[in-house]
């Protein structure tokens, strides 16, 4: 029991629904973060994504996006035998209102698996191929990972789980302002 005082040390403080806090003294004890007393919460929140690279190369501060920029690779179109030979497989369909694409490509267990891939651009090329800029697999520890289209991401510590680049999910980091350090960015909420 605190009686009227609360005291945060907290960097954010979170509820599953409606939350309120009421408390005669609010001691804000965690330098650079600014506490809005009287704020009301509502649809204010267009959206909330996370980084898909945080601390994927470790927790060591780092302002380069380099390692973590969306890569180009030039695929071709129903081509069956880039389908097992090239790491990144072959184009099956493009669904460009979607910004997607969907891929045949091996797995890193032999087998041929059709999927679906979020890019950030999709281009034809001279030669009948399509240069495409996407998400891939990147960073330490990614024993796991099916396709060069799946990370592992650590979103709680030593926690890693599988999934694709999501752009209702995952922030789109070579766009986002404001990053300083792109190993330790973890969320964005606009």
């Amino acid at each position: 029991y605190s009686g009227d005082l609360m005291e945060n040390r907290a960097s954010i403080i979170e509820a599953d629904g409606d939350v309120a806090i009421d408390a005669g003294r609010l001691d804000n004890l965690r330098e650079g973060l600014d506490i809005a007393r009287d704020a009301q919460a509502g649809d204010t929140i267009r959206w909330h994504r996370y980084n898909y690279y945080w601390r994927s190369y470790g927790s060591a501060v780092d302002p380069d996006l380099g390692p973590v920029a969306p890569t180009t690779r030039h695929l071709t179109f129903h081509d069956e035998a880039a389908a097992s030979r090239d790491r990144y497989g072959t184009l099956l369909a493009i669904d460009a209102p979607a910004k997607r694409a969907q891929v045949r490509v091996r797995t890193s267990r032999g087998r041929l698996m059709d999927l679906w891939v979020n890019y950030q651009a999709l281009t034809p090329d001279d030669d009948g191929r399509y240069a495409m800029t996407f998400y891939e697999t990147r960073g330490y520890r990614q024993y796991l990972v099916p396709t060069p289209y799946h990370n592992t991401v650590w979103r709680e510590y030593d926690q890693g789980r599988i999934e694709q680049w999501d752009p209702v999910r995952h922030v789109d980091i070579a766009d986002a302002p404001f990053v300083t350090d792109y190993s330790n960015f973890r969320e964005r909420t606009v």
